[in-house]
């Protein structure tokens, strides 16, 4: 099993980016069930103040090659243009399990 963990920062936060931010985590958080290998996905926007990060993806894959398929998947691809918009300073940490 592969372990998907991101973390990005805001631009900003104000209304728009948190709006924005809201839409984002729904559209990840549904991709459960309708990606082939993507196990468990999980994004969280509502982080305690001790994390140095706006919002986090953490997700579980089959194998790399999921990953990969995920990477480039039609559904991924399309919340992943709105967290290009309000989005900076991405960090991804992807390893076995």
């Amino acid at each position: 099993m592969i372990r998907h963990i991101v973390c990005w920062d805001f631009i900003n936060k104000n209304e728009e980016t948190l709006d924005k931010a809201k839409k984002a985590q729904e559209m990840l958080n549904d991709l459960n069930g309708k990606i082939e290998g993507l196990m468990d996905i999980e994004c969280i926007i509502d982080l305690l103040s001790s994390s140095n990060a706006d919002m986090m993806l953490d997700s579980t894959l089959i194998d790399v090659k999921a990953l990969n398929s995920y990477q480039t998947h039609p559904l991924h691809l399309e919340v992943a243009k709105i967290i290009k918009e309000i989005c900076t300073n991405r960090r991804c940490m992807d390893y076995e399990v």
